[in-house]
């Protein structure tokens, strides 16, 4: 939906959430800063304010291991059943 219920406020995001265009704008601008130029976007248009920005700290190994694993762990299953569905045939039940 956008932010135009919001007047157009995003609230606080990572670069990464955007659309390429958009988030290659906002990452190089400063807190205050004006886009120079309206950006293009899948979304239309788009004049960008960065009215803040906050420092998130890197998060330390342990806080984040278990969230790794599991991620590791998905990607192996999918794989192997990558694998499996190349070499064999299957059928869905109905």
């Amino acid at each position: 939906t956008g932010a135009k219920e919001n007047g157009g406020d995003l609230g606080w995001n990572r670069p990464a959430v955007f659309v390429k265009p958009f988030a290659d704008a906002v990452k190089n601008m400063k807190k205050g800063e004006i886009s120079k130029a309206p950006v293009k976007t899948e979304f239309g248009w788009h004049i960008i304010k960065v009215n803040d920005i906050k420092e998130v700290p890197f998060p330390s190994y342990d806080s984040v291991k278990d969230q790794i694993r599991e991620g590791l762990e998905l990607k192996k299953q999918q794989n192997f059943l990558n694998e499996l569905m190349k070499t064999n045939k299957i059928e869905y039940a109905k």
